[in-house]
């Protein structure tokens, strides 16, 4: 088996039969691919689309009727995988015939150890709301698949078209390929902790980027995205929470910035946004960090500390001393543009002199980050 195809699925029926049409329609032998859906339901009409497609493709469900979680879904179909090769692949998506073929002999028909992103086209990035869906029969999809192989090369993504410091925030799973060992390997599931809509799929890129495999986006590998309902005011509510819980989990300056900027507007600033702590942090080994801890019983955040890589602190010598004696004190390298915690979460912020060596830009971010999560604002002066 060259390749198993992992969707995951709940209640977008025409969508899932576009995207078993395009997959019935590959040039790779129906020997060689599988496709495996994660089903977050008991569904009688999905199991009758199946039947639909049963002598042109191989397909395996695992059903649970649970809520909808996407980790979930697409750990369910992980788990089954028996092909060389992963392919993420959203179940509102269709792919030109030869995807499949291209994809393994080109990017990874040598073993090559590698996180391959393709483009996906016509997809808005969750910046509008969708109420209503016209359906369209697969013939009209069918089309537009075979004018853009004609017109290749091309770079519709908008991804493509901004600058790539920080790979893993570009990483949609809608579609993503990868051996199937990296993820045996360094085992790479999904996070279930996530709810809701988005940032699942970029932790667990992080995570395949720190077991030291390139993500690297391929313009040759690219699919069409498909229509469906959506409340991007509903999105984003659960996208800033699970931001909070992914920077909670590796706090770091590029998970901060993407946490508060976005994928796209934190690639273009990170290297700008490095620059400005290595200023204020006075070295580039020396980190800019937040403290979190107890002072005087009341939960407390310190913004600006500086700290060498032994965890030294540098930029006031007493500052350990202000934290309760025997209460855990948590040191996280952030700057303090996004924090991981709750809105009114802390009783008191302090804000050291250094983050007044910000431009105004970074500095008006951390004020209002600390304004989100502090009841109580102390600006210490020098």
């Amino acid at each position: 088996m060259k390749i198993s195809v992992i969707m995951p699925y709940k209640k977008r029926l025409e969508n899932i039969r576009m995207a078993f049409e395009a997959m019935a329609a590959q040039t790779m032998e129906k020997s060689e691919f599988e496709i495996i859906v994660g089903v977050m339901e008991y569904c009688e009409k999905y199991i009758a689309v199946c039947r639909q497609f049963i002598d042109r493709i191989n397909i395996c469900s695992i059903l649970v009727n649970e809520e909808w979680n996407v980790a979930a879904a697409r750990n369910a179909a992980l788990r089954q995988a028996a092909g060389e090769i992963l392919v993420i692949l959203d179940a509102d998506m269709v792919v030109p015939a030869n995807f499949l073929t291209n994809l393994y002999d080109r990017h990874f028909s040598f073993r090559q150890r590698q996180c391959v992103i393709g483009q996906m086209i016509d997809y808005s990035n969750n910046t509008e709301n969708v109420d209503s869906v016209e359906i369209l029969p697969f013939s009209h999809y069918e089309k537009l698949l075979s004018e853009l192989e004609r017109e290749q090369p091309f770079q519709k993504d908008t991804r493509w078209h901004v600058e790539h410091n920080i790979p893993w925030a570009f990483a949609w799973t809608a579609l993503i390929a990868l051996p199937r060992t990296i993820v045996e390997q360094s085992s790479l599931l999904f996070d279930e902790n996530f709810r809701g809509y988005g940032v699942e799929d970029l932790e667990w890129a992080y995570r395949i980027s720190l077991s030291g495999v390139p993500l690297l986006l391929k313009h040759d590998v690219w699919g069409i995205h498909l229509p469906h309902a959506r409340n991007v005011n509903s999105n984003q509510l659960t996208e800033g929470s699970n931001y909070r819980y992914f920077l909670g989990k590796y706090p770091g300056y590029d998970v901060e910035i993407v946490s508060r900027l976005g994928d796209f507007q934190g690639n273009i600033s990170y290297m700008e946004y490095k620059k400005e702590i290595e200023a204020v942090a006075h070295n580039a080994n020396n980190l800019l960090s937040v403290l979190n801890g107890k002072v005087k019983g009341i939960t407390t955040l310190v913004i600006g500390v500086i700290q060498d890589r032994n965890g030294n602190y540098l930029s006031d010598s007493s500052l350990p001393a202000v934290f309760d004696m025997g209460e855990e004190v948590i040191s996280m390298p952030l700057a303090g543009i996004s924090l991981p915690f709750e809105d009114q979460s802390m009783e008191e912020c302090f804000i050291l002199p250094v983050i007044m060596g910000f431009s105004d830009k970074y500095k008006d971010l951390i004020f209002q980050e600390c304004q989100r999560v502090s009841k109580k604002i102390q600006v210490k002066e020098k």
